[in-house]
Parts: C-alpha cells; sequence; structure tokens
C-alpha cells in the first residue's frame, strides 16, 4: 500500500481465510495489519491502524492498549472476532 490511501472495505471470503490461517502463526500481526488497513482504508503501519481502527469500531483504550503492544491474546480474539463480522 505504499503510504497510498485506499477506500475502506468489508473482508472478503479470502481475507478471513488468510486471517485465520494466520491465527497460530508468527504471521497473525501482518495479516491483522492487512485486514485492518482493509477496513480503514488506511496505510499498514500497525500504531496507526489501531488508533483508526480504535476510532471507527469505538474500541476501548484497554483493548487498544493490548493491542499496540502486541498481546497474542489480544490479537486472537480481534483475529475471531473480524472473521465473525468482516467489518469492524
Amino acid at each position: 500500500m505504499g503510504g497510498k490511501r485506499e477506500t475502506a472495505r468489508r473482508l472478503g471470503k479470502s481475507d478471513v481465510e488468510l486471517l485465520m490461517n494466520a491465527i497460530d502463526s508468527e504471521q497473525l500481526e501482518t495479516v491483522l495489519a492487512t485486514s485492518l488497513a482493509i477496513l480503514v482504508g488506511g496505510p499498514v503501519e500497525w500504531d496507526a491502524l489501531l488508533e483508526r481502527a480504535h476510532m471507527a469500531a469505538g474500541w476501548s483504550d484497554a483493548r487498544r492498549s493490548l493491542l499496540q503492544v502486541r498481546d497474542r491474546r489480544a490479537m486472537e480474539d480481534l483475529a475471531s472476532e473480524l472473521n465473525e463480522r468482516r467489518r469492524l
């Protein structure tokens, strides 16, 4: 995405398949970042994505903080939520 702003959209079937395949791997953060970039139409930089998603979805500050420190459980919970909802 290289800094270009993309149009936000819902996650598609192939997006959530990638997400669920990554849930038990070291690639989870990368795939989550890609998924969040799709959802908010933004850059792929982790902290910027979390801030935009936090504002768009109304996440608690605690949830955002856990994701900022890359808490594995919080990341897995977000991946599961995105799999079910395909949106924020």
